[in-house]
């Protein structure tokens, strides 16, 4: 029984071990993400108050992993597209949008840094849209800030609840 239990906590904690760089590129495989997904459906189903809360949690990791380049297999995403079509968000305000991925692409790191905070808001990672956490990993990554990359989509994932 206790072998059981901890595959399937293992299976649960997947996705932030691989955030948190604890699994080696080497070592992951991305059908663990297909594993995950169930095990997070078996938890979740049980809570009838939020039926959307695995598909919303899948987007925030889907993100975050794909934000700091890991594959996330397109059969991943067809499978959250069978929740929520939208939902309502805060969204940063397109000038902002834009000249985060300008700055970024200019290599200006204190605009990139400045743009990324404001792009995730007063309230931070917890309250930030999925897309836009993986834009702000994205131009993290472009100018170099690959351990602040890392950090932040953990601290993401970790105030999310995963």
């Amino acid at each position: 029984m206790l072998n059981v239990e901890a595959s399937k906590i293992q299976k649960e904690i997947l996705p932030l071990a691989k955030l948190a760089g604890t699994i080696k590129d080497e070592d992951w495989q991305p059908k663990m993400l297909a594993d995950w997904w169930v095990a997070i459906n078996q938890v979740y189903a049980k809570n009838s108050d939020e039926p959307d809360l695995s598909y919303n949690m899948a987007t925030l990791v889907y993100c975050l992993l794909d934000g700091l380049g890991e594959e996330v297999p397109n059969d991943q995403w067809e499978i959250i597209m069978e929740g929520p079509m939208q939902t309502s968000t805060v969204m940063p305000q397109p000038a902002i949008w834009r000249s985060l991925e300008k700055a970024a692409s200019g290599s200006r790191i204190g605009e990139t840094v400045l743009l990324s905070l404001l792009a995730i808001g007063q309230a931070g990672p917890l309250q930030a849209n999925p897309i836009v956490l993986r834009k702000v990993l994205i131009s993290l990554r472009k100018i170099g800030m690959e351990k602040e990359a890392r950090a932040l989509a953990l601290e993401a994932a970790i105030a999310s609840g995963l």
